[in-house]
């Protein structure tokens, strides 16, 4: 499992380079999400102005 935690006043996603995932994070709150498989993930993070 891997808990994101959005500690700033905006919003911001999390995004799989290969788009097997993208994770809404909200301002100040969090989000889990359930690994399947075993490895190292490639992501990247990207700030939504507000």
């Amino acid at each position: 499992m891997i808990l994101w935690v959005r500690t700033r006043t905006c919003s911001a996603t999390a995004t799989a380079r290969d788009k097997s995932f993208n994770v809404d994070l909200a301002a100040g709150k969090s989000a889990r999400m359930v690994v399947r498989k075993p490895g190292l993930i490639s992501y990247f993070a990207a700030t939504i102005p507000g």
